[in-house]
């Protein structure tokens, strides 16, 4: 589920050691959040846990032969577990469940990586750019490839996000001469088609014209 209560302070709960490897997990937008496994032999090669469906948690396994590899995906699958302990026991989550809220107490990864050498937008298209969005995704790839980030006050990345706060900022870097290229990104629409609510999208497309 997307309900929010509680999320962050969940997340704070998930900074552990895990033998010698340090866990880093940082919330993000909505249900979202992003987990940094730092220490020696470690790789990216290795499965998702999200099932990408309804149903059991999957298990981490190497996508190579490489003891890096093996050894990253036993990391994760420990992490993973000890997570669920932590969050299904917290005070938080039983807020959240006599909220009526959905239990929240599952770390779904997906997409290993790791940071690589990344070229510069400018350097590229001789351009000077700027991201307009709501989304820490969006902001923090606009961030990788040396684009500037505009910091709009209620952009959640959500339906409730400050459209007119968007657009008032992407006029005001149309008029100015600092930046050459302009992303913005609204990111509503998606939400609202995930959730399938048809009436909410059209409302949200019609907010946004």
């Amino acid at each position: 589920g997307r309900g929010e209560f509680g999320l962050e302070k969940l997340g704070d709960m998930l900074n552990f050691q895990i033998e010698d490897v340090k866990a880093i997990f940082k919330t993000s937008s909505g249900h979202r959040g992003v987990l940094v496994l730092r220490g020696k032999n470690l790789s990216e090669k290795i499965s998702d846990s999200d099932p990408h469906s309804e149903g059991e948690i999957k298990n981490v396994v190497p996508l190579d032969n490489t003891n890096s590899s093996k050894r990253t995906a036993e990391i994760l699958n420990k992490f993973t577990r000890k997570a669920y302990e932590i969050l299904n026991n917290s005070e938080i989550q039983k807020e959240r469940l006599n909220k009526g809220m959905p239990p929240a107490n599952i770390v779904l990864a997906r997409g290993a990586g790791k940071i690589g050498e990344i070229p510069k937008f400018n350097e590229k298209y001789g351009m000077n750019g700027v991201c307009i969005a709501g989304v820490n995704l969006v902001k923090g790839i606009s961030r990788a490839v040396g684009l500037d980030v505009a910091e709009i006050n209620g952009a959640t990345g959500h339906k409730d996000s400050n459209i007119e706060g968007k657009i008032d900022a992407c006029i005001k870097e149309l008029k100015g001469d600092k930046h050459d290229f302009i992303l913005i990104n609204i990111k509503g629409t998606d939400e609202i088609s995930h959730d399938g609510d048809f009436k909410g999208k059209v409302e949200m497309i019609e907010r946004i014209d």
